[in-house]
């Protein structure tokens, strides 16, 4: 292929997100690029002609919690499981939140994710990011250098996760972000 000027270029494949298929596909894009406010104005617009998609609450719950928004978070997060019929864990979100707030609702998914562990697979990187929301800078270490060990796919976006930004200046992150393949940007 040519452009216009005459010099040979590279044909890409276009990417297209199917709005239909996924419609949640362009929040998770903006989430990933820290581009919050623009997930929450696209994910609330398509909830607006698709009001019980619970991938679209879900996106939505996480972009709010990549924000710092818990309670927004928390409603996007208990309306999806009422969406998907399960009304006891929108209670459990809802009561766990209210009790202990956000800290005590991320140690809920800890124990509920290391007791499911002992039946099913649980990822490292999943509990590594519970563990960065805390702030516990040794068990996110140790659960993302398992996360490389066991190949995570999740790994791909390390870098965009702003519950691992108070690592990245810690040599043992920068190792595990060189080990992944993905640029090392400090923030």
């Amino acid at each position: 292929d040519r452009d216009v000027t005459g010099v040979q270029t590279c044909a890409l494949p276009i990417l297209e997100l199917d709005r239909f298929e996924r419609p949640w596909g362009m929040v998770s894009v903006l989430k990933f690029a820290r581009q919050y406010d623009a997930a929450i104005q696209d994910a609330q617009q398509r909830l607006e002609a698709l009001p019980n998609d619970d991938g679209l609450y879900w996106e939505l719950g996480q972009v709010y919690e990549r924000k710092g928004e818990w309670d927004k978070a928390v409603r996007a997060w208990e309306k999806m499981e009422l969406v998907e019929g399960h009304n006891s864990n929108a209670e459990m979100l809802r009561t766990v939140y209210a009790r202990g707030g956000w800290t005590a609702l991320v140690k809920k998914f800890i124990a509920d994710d290391e007791k499911d562990s002992d039946g099913s697979y649980v990822s490292p990187f999943d509990l590594a990011r519970y563990y960065g929301e805390l702030g516990e800078r040794e068990k996110t270490l140790g659960l993302l250098e398992e996360a490389v060990h066991q190949r995570c796919p999740q790994l791909l976006w390390i870098q965009t996760d702003p519950a691992f930004d108070f690592l990245h200046q810690d040599a043992r992150y920068r190792a595990v972000v060189r080990q992944v393949g993905v640029p090392d940007v400090p923030r």
